[in-house]
């Protein structure tokens, strides 16, 4: 993958208790080096994106543990960032706007999920079906994916999508359905 100014995001996550900062989605240009740009869990649950190391934009979207939640987030390069929380049990879907004045910085070509953000645990929980897309996709599209995931919406779109991970665990190395080559282990 690319370093892109303006991404767009879309995953299931089931988040255990925990009450340490951690990544879900990371983004950085070496397995060592911190930079390019994450999707946290706050220590008080809320839902994050930070880009580098120090710049942190908290959501006021809180992730409900051992609950799945279908997250997305469109990083507008420096204008905002968007937030989505979709509730499974519920269905209710709250949607949270922050102001974002920075860039993205730092190349990234290292992809890995539930990593460590500041040395002291790793992220807990499970996550399912990530895709990215290297543009944003609008409000009215994020919405509608939303809305109709499990429902062949990951099709959506496909000429911006650089990353698409299932995660169904059927496969090793796992497929990156988008084309683009990005298979991992499970």
């Amino acid at each position: 993958m690319h370093n892109y100014a303006i991404i767009s995001l879309l995953f299931w996550v089931k988040p255990s208790a925990q009450a340490i900062v951690a990544y879900m989605i990371d983004h950085r240009p070496t397995i060592t080096t911190n930079g390019g740009w994450a999707i946290y869990k706050g220590s008080t649950d809320l839902l994050g994106f930070v880009k580098g190391t120090v710049v942190a934009i908290a959501s006021n979207i809180s992730l409900i543990e051992n609950v799945w939640n279908l997250v997305g987030i469109r990083h507008r390069q420096i204008t905002d960032v968007v937030f989505y929380r979709k509730r499974a049990d519920t269905g209710v879907l709250d949607i949270n706007t922050q102001v974002n004045t920075q860039a993205i910085s730092g190349a990234g070509t290292y992809f890995s999920l539930a990593t460590v953000f500041d040395s002291s645990a790793w992220f807990a929980g499970a996550e399912a079906e990530i895709v990215i897309w290297n543009k944003d996709i609008g409000d009215a599209n994020m919405q509608a994916l939303i809305n109709a995931w499990g429902n062949g919406a990951r099709y959506h779109d496909r000429s911006a999508v650089v990353l698409d991970k299932p995660l169904y665990g059927v496969a090793s190395p796992e497929p990156d359905l988008s084309g683009n080559g990005n298979n991992g282990t499970v």
